[in-house]
């Protein structure tokens, strides 16, 4: 069979839902719905993490790095969720989730999903850096919308493993995945339960020029930092100008310029490095 009859039912096979989809975790799918529980509070949330020891000793670790470190080292997962509170706790449970799911069951896969993995988090603390500048937007969430945009790629990848030959087509291959990610993000991120900023952030992905009316939402700051996070990539000489994109029009007007951006995202490059290596799971 052609590359070409390949694609074709490769695409096929998108459009038609056949690609197999993950679940959700199960520690991130119980802290779901602990979460959204009208009594939810640390003390429930502490208890449910302690059941599993490996996301325990994952959420100290990052309390204890320098982006939440104290005066004196955290050893007690209550203590740990109070001072990262509610909102942080649940992206690092999500993020620790997420790293099971991008561990490849294929070796074809395993440089592909740990690139993808290491975009995902700089994506993920950029855009943390930038929702500051989107009042009023919360920083948190747009973490996570970071951390989840890209998330249509692992079943993606997964189907592509049965066309091995589309594996040596890489041109054809990046168009492929950047044509559909959005889509299946979008329907994945719904099947999982996400709330519509999520699954908009995620079906808004590529989408350079995406407008709507109203202030900035979620999908607005991950499309900025996308545009930064591409810069110094193969992909870098297909973005558009900065200014040309809509999702940059709706920055305050004493912040929109040119510059702005790149001037902020490199003062915070210390920071966005301590987000990445807390999402990552690195010391």
């Amino acid at each position: 069979m052609s590359i070409t009859a390949l694609f074709a039912r490769l695409h096929d096979d998108i459009n038609f839902d056949r690609l197999k989809m993950p679940a959700l975790p199960d520690v991130a799918l119980r802290v779901q719905q602990v979460m959204q529980s009208p009594d939810c509070d640390l003390a429930s949330l502490a208890r449910l993490i302690q059941l599993d020891p490996g996301l325990s000793a994952y959420l100290l670790q990052i309390v204890n790095s320098p982006l939440y470190r104290g005066a004196r080292k955290v050893d007690q997962l209550a203590t740990a969720l109070a001072r990262m509170g509610l909102s942080a706790t649940r992206n690092y449970v999500y993020s620790y989730a997420m790293m099971a799911l991008y561990e490849p069951q294929s070796p074809v896969l395993k440089p592909l999903l740990k690139k993808q993995w290491q975009f995902s988090t700089r994506l993920a603390a950029l855009s943390s850096v930038l929702a500051p500048h989107f009042p009023p937007l919360n920083t948190d969430q747009a973490t996570l919308a970071g951390l989840m945009q890209d998330i249509g790629m692992l079943p993606l990848l997964a189907k592509i493993v049965e066309y091995p030959q589309l594996l040596t087509q890489k041109d054809l291959l990046l168009e492929t995945l950047e044509r559909f990610a959005g889509q299946v993000g979008a329907s994945l991120l719904e099947r999982w339960n996400f709330d519509e900023s999520l699954v908009e952030t995620a079906r808004a992905r590529g989408d350079w020029q995406r407008d709507h009316h109203g202030p900035a939402d979620y999908a607005d700051i991950v499309t900025i930092a996308r545009f930064h996070a591409l810069l110094g990539t193969p992909q870098a000489q297909r973005l558009p100008g900065l200014a040309q994109i809509p999702a940059f029009k709706k920055l305050p007007a004493s912040l929109k310029s040119p510059s702005f951006s790149m001037e902020l995202l490199t003062e915070a490059k210390a920071q966005v490095q301590e987000i990445q290596r807390g999402l990552a799971g690195s010391s």
